[in-house]
């Protein structure tokens, strides 16, 4: 009897631990899952971005003439009709909504999301359409027959759809990061969680620094909100490029996670070449080539993405 006890007394502790490893199986399966889920957020998220960042194409390439057309009717300048051209109709943009929706997000934060980038859109074709307008109204001549009358209205009708158009890519954009986050703290249980984000985040602070440094050539702000931010930028990614080193190496994403950082570096250096520029005395923004930083941009973004479809 007294062996059949501890017989059962054994069979017991098995179990018990059967039951043990189980639970922790489940555990780590319940938490891959969310690992799982936050990486599909942070692709969708990501594509979302390639499409805000698409809207804004067509405005860096006619920025400059845009500026042009709005200077000749507030000199009431009159101009050679030969040297210039009418602004190029924008290209059809990618259709978000064909993306399908990841899990994580609520059916709120995804209304809000569509209901933010339906916004930009429109302001955006709104922007373009009435630059167009100007363009049309500077080529064709049309201020001789009324001496820059409806130019005025042009203009100031131009402004207002700009500022409609950057408000709501700030609100979007910032809507964005939040999901962003969201997305990183949905997984906080894995180490992985503070590596995601703070990647996520650096990312987009290159975006910000960029749009801050190429209004500014465009006189279009300060150059000190620049320099502010690429020193935010500057501390935060050496900081965050050895967070969690160790859960990168054993999910084998280390060499990824590096590379963006090489490159986040990389293009620190073209931005800080830029803003020592835009400091020396008399010197004219609108000759600087911003091309290096938006090239930086791209390889930055190239390797997130890699990093994180990985």
């Amino acid at each position: 009897m007294k062996k059949r006890n501890v017989l059962l007394a054994v069979f017991a502790m098995m179990f018990i631990a059967g039951c043990g490893g189980g639970a922790k199986k489940k555990a780590a399966s319940e938490l891959d899952l969310k690992v799982n889920d936050a990486v599909e957020s942070f692709k969708y998220l990501d594509q979302i971005s390639d499409n805000l960042i698409e809207a804004r194409v067509w405005e860096f390439q006619n920025k400059g003439q845009i500026n042009k057309f709005v200077s000749f009717v507030e000199k009431k300048k009159v101009v050679d009709p030969a040297k210039l051209a009418v602004l190029p109709e924008v290209a059809t943009l990618a259709d978000f909504h064909t993306l399908a929706k990841p899990k994580i997000l609520t059916e709120d934060d995804y209304s809000k999301l569509m209901s933010a980038m339906d916004t930009y859109y429109a302001n955006q074709k709104a922007y373009s359409a009435k630059a167009i307008e100007l363009s049309k109204y500077i080529v064709q001549s049309e201020y001789k027959k009324d001496g820059f009358k409806k130019g005025k209205t042009l203009v100031d009708e131009l402004n207002t759809e700009i500022q409609n158009y950057k408000n709501q890519g700030i609100d979007t954009w910032n809507l964005l990061q939040g999901l962003q986050n969201m997305s990183a703290d949905s997984m906080s249980d894995s180490p992985l969680s503070p590596a995601y984000k703070a990647v996520t985040l650096d990312v987009s602070s290159y975006k910000m620094v960029i749009d801050l440094v190429i209004n500014y050539v465009y006189k279009e702000g300060e150059l000190k909100g620049a320099i502010d931010a690429f020193n935010v930028l500057l501390q935060n990614s050496t900081a965050n490029r050895i967070v969690g080193e160790e859960a990168l190496t054993k999910a084998g994403k280390k060499q990824l996670y590096d590379k963006v950082y090489v490159e986040i570096h990389r293009g620190l250096r073209a931005l800080k070449d830029i803003i020592v520029a835009l400091q020396e005395e008399g010197k004219d923004p609108s000759t600087i080539d911003s091309k290096p930083i938006e090239e930086a941009f791209v390889a930055i973004h190239t390797a997130y993405k890699n990093f994180i479809n990985s």
